[in-house]
């Protein structure tokens, strides 16, 4: 039996190209797109497939040195003599026979396997089924019976021929086996990709890997390979599961999952102790494990945009948290777990059920952000006033008839919202923000302000617009030259001031 030759760089056996001898039909055809495509990435507007004249795209495979000038054009960063043609064709495992010329059958061969690695994938995936028809049409070759059949035959291989080249293409010609095992990042987000092809087990150097924004709708167990790997985004698919292999990851702490099709919270998570972001956004999560206080190490949690209606106990087993966003849920009340949390530097409630601020808010005194904007609250307890490191306080859309005094106790806030409550005065206790930047009072009772903000020396913007003003409130304004005053949508017709709008 005759033993093939071994490429030296790839270990892989070489692929001859006979002289004389013709490759398949459908090989043909591939080989054809891919002369086309090289024409057509020759050309200034890529968007426009007219543009790739029939004589540019007669000329691919006519001659040799016709194309190794393409080969320039597309990447003058490798040097493309006929020496090294033969060569950087060799790298890529596509050898002639011994004694053979450059012949158009090894050209295309050698062609075929040099546009796997730069930039052949890119062009087929920005294409959609329309435009791939096109395309074809346009290269005068007889339509394959299925589109994502073509997509297959031009884009198939191991996953390491795949990869968005924002590297230097150099280094994948010089030793393409060995930069799959030292890659440390790889983006394949936007890709229309379906699955993960196992060759992701290759890659056993990856740090940073995503898959955001796909049409998968499973992780294969062959992740877990990438024993590196310590971010992970799968943000944008179909996944409903996770295999629970990914808690084999010994190193992963930023995980994204968001926008896929989680209806429970997915259990081999809560074994990723390594984990310190987990994004599970978007999702129809119902109910939160008790075991996710094994995730002692987290510090970003985002489960947003769910259905959460109450929150475990555990939770406060969560001791390393800052980042809190459970906004957009099902939640009436603010679970006393949460006011537990006292390293809490962010927390989103927004766009829940609650009707009442506990007392116990008042523990959480490392908050920076707090919103509790869009939900059914109608009192803010004096409690409020212990958060003195809050920046932004958010309590818009809820319905609140009275900004407590307390409020102008918190010295650290920049941003304060109360827009779209049924607040009808301003407190003098507000004038001791000397932080202050934005303050939002739009659709509002308010008719008069009986307050100067004179003393708000950082004051940038305040918005009453959709209140009762039947005249300009000059008063509050008195001293306050550099303050950009909204007050649109008011009763009174009378032109505004300079500045105001």
């Amino acid at each position: 039996m005759e033993t093939k030759p071994i490429c030296p760089h790839t270990n892989q056996p070489a692929i001859h190209a006979e002289a004389g001898a013709p490759a398949s039909s459908s090989d043909n055809r591939i080989y054809q797109v891919f002369g086309h495509a090289a024409s057509y990435l020759n050309v200034q507007d890529t968007a426009n497939l007219s543009l790739a004249s029939k004589e540019t795209r007669k000329r691919v495979f006519t001659n040799p040195q016709n194309t190794i000038s393409l080969l320039n054009d597309i990447n003058p960063r490798v040097d493309h003599s006929r020496t090294n043609l033969i060569s950087l064709f060799e790298k890529l495992g596509v050898v002639p026979q011994e004694g053979e010329p450059i012949s158009a059958t090894y050209i295309s061969r050698g062609l075929q396997a040099y546009h796997k690695l730069t930039t052949l994938n890119e062009f087929v995936a920005a294409l959609d089924d329309t435009h791939l028809q096109r395309f074809l049409d346009d290269a005068g070759l007889d339509a394959f019976d299925d589109i994502d059949q073509l997509k297959t035959a031009l884009c198939s291989g191991p996953i390491a021929e795949r990869i968005n080249l924002a590297t230097d293409a150099r280094t994948w010609v010089e030793s393409p086996g060995s930069y799959v095992k030292t890659l440390t990042e790889l983006d394949m987000s936007g890709r229309n990709l379906r699955a993960i092809p196992p060759e992701i087990k290759h890659f056993t150097s990856i740090v940073n890997l995503s898959f955001e924004n796909n049409e998968l709708n499973k992780i294969p167990p062959e992740v877990a390979a990438s024993t590196k790997l310590a971010t992970l985004n799968l943000s944008n698919n179909n996944i409903s599961e996770i295999p629970p292999e990914i808690a084999q990851l010994p190193q992963l702490q930023k995980l994204f999952l968001d926008d896929n099709n989680f209806t429970s919270f997915p259990a081999p998570i809560t074994s990723i102790l390594t984990l310190k972001e987990l994004h599970l956004s978007g999702n129809q999560i119902t109910v939160i494990p008790e075991k996710i206080s094994c995730l002692a190490n987290l510090t970003h949690l985002d489960l947003s945009f769910n259905h959460l209606s109450e929150i475990p106990t555990e939770f406060v087993m969560l001791r390393e948290l800052h980042h809190l966003d459970l906004s957009s849920n099902d939640l009436t009340q603010i679970p006393e777990t949460i006011t537990a949390m006292i390293r809490l530097t962010h927390l989103n409630l927004e766009s829940n059920y609650i009707s009442e601020i506990p007392p116990e808010i008042g523990q959480l005194k490392n908050l920076w952000d707090l919103d509790l904007s869009d939900n059914k609250i109608s009192i803010i307890p004096p409690e409020i006033k212990e958060l003195v490191r809050l920046w932004d306080l958010g309590l818009s859309d809820n319905n609140i008839e009275i900004i407590p005094p307390q409020i102008g106790q918190l010295a650290s806030l920049i941003n304060l919202n109360f827009s779209d409550n049924k607040i009808s005065q301003v407190p003098l206790e507000l004038t001791a923000l000397k932080d202050l930047e934005s303050l939002k009072l739009a659709g509002n009772k308010l008719s008069a302000i009986h307050i100067n903000f004179a003393p708000l020396t950082e004051l940038e913007k305040v918005d009453l617009s959709y209140n009762n003003f039947e005249s300009y409130p000059s008063s509050a304004f008195i001293g306050c030259d550099d303050v950009r005053v909204k007050i649109k949508e008011n009763p009174y017709n009378t032109s505004m001031p300079p500045g105001m709008a």
